[in-house]
Parts: C-alpha cells; structure tokens; sequence
C-alpha cells in the first residue's frame, strides 16, 4: 500500500504535466497554423511561443521548445498523408 501511495504521489504528477504540455502544444500548433497557414515559419513560431507563454508556460524551456517542434512534425505527417504536402518539405521551413 506504501509502495501505491507513493507511485501515486510522485510519479503520476510528472506524466500529467508531460501529457498536458504535449496536448497543449498540439493545440497551440494547429490553431497557429490554421491562423497563418503555410509557410512563414518564423512568424508562426514566434506566434506559438508566444500562445505558450500566455498559457504560462516557460518558452525558454527545452520541453516546451520540444513538444512544439513535435506537434508540427505530427502536423506535417498528418497533411503529408492527406495529400496537401509533399514528403521532402520541412515543417519548421523560415519563409
């Protein structure tokens, strides 16, 4: 019993925050670029730090910096299976 209070206590937390901040830059990611549309990949990074950080997040952080990139690689994959982008194009493309 010991043993589940503390598995509770300190090791759900840290998995709660991780899914939260991944859901959040998904979120972030696919209104920025339903805001923006493609291309311009400065503008829509700097627009997505900028959501996180009024989310309060910590945009100098690594994670933060991670999970957006991943949320747009998720994004690219998902447009490059539905047809609307090439495979060789990069998501993180500064035009």
């Amino acid at each position: 019993m010991l043993l589940m209070r503390y598995f509770i206590v300190r090791c759900i937390p840290p998995l709660v925050q991780v899914h939260r901040l991944n859901e959040g830059a998904r979120i972030v990611v696919s209104v920025i670029e339903g805001l923006l549309g493609r291309g311009s990949g400065e503008q829509k990074w700097a627009q997505a730090l900028e959501f996180m950080a009024v989310r309060g997040y910590k945009v100098d952080s690594e994670h933060v910096q991670e999970s957006l990139k991943a949320a747009w690689q998720l994004l690219n994959m998902a447009q490059v299976f539905a047809g609307l982008k090439a495979a060789d194009e990069d998501p993180m493309k500064k035009t």
